[in-house]
């Protein structure tokens, strides 16, 4: 099974799992990332756009600062919070 397969099989699953209320949410959100500029796919390499977060120990850390010391590692976390 290719990727493309795979990825329609994973939203039959969800649109299985979550009903057409909410896949409408899924999609709206979507939308909303792809309007941002943030929807895109990154490989390997691709430089990863400016941002700030908030840090473990309060206050803010953006990538540029971490960036300025060395290497930086991003995780993504996928969560139902």
């Amino acid at each position: 099974m290719g990727l493309g397969d795979e990825l329609r099989a994973q939203r039959a699953r969800s649109a299985e799992r979550y009903g057409p209320a909410g896949m409408a949410v899924i999609e709206g959100a979507l939308a909303e990332l792809r309007a941002a500029g943030t929807g895109g796919v990154r490989r390997v390499g691709d430089p990863a756009p400016g941002f700030t977060l908030p840090s473990a120990r309060g206050g803010a850390i953006s990538l540029g600062d971490v960036l300025g010391r060395g290497a930086a590692v991003l995780a993504f976390y996928r969560g139902g919070w």
